[in-house]
């Protein structure tokens, strides 16, 4: 039962590695380890739960969010 929780575990993390080399991402986005809660100005004061979902995707960086397809600091919403 212990080989099989850590090979699970390191499969896990290969994906991770793979997923998140493997991201193009463009101007002012990362990809973060936890799906963000807000990605869009509109969105910005929503009220979000403290669950991580892992995240292979390309997101705003921290202090920015989504505005026309493009990410810009917080304070150009």
């Amino acid at each position: 039962m212990k080989s099989f929780v850590l090979s699970i575990l390191a499969l896990f993390l290969i994906l991770t590695v793979i997923g998140n080399a493997s991201a193009k991402c463009r101007h002012n986005e990362t990809v973060p380890g936890c799906r963000p809660c807000s990605v869009t100005c509109a969105d910005q004061h929503k009220i979000c739960s403290k669950i991580c979902i892992h995240n292979y995707k390309c997101y705003c960086k921290p202090g920015y969010l989504k505005k026309h397809g493009k990410c810009v600091p917080i304070s150009q919403c």
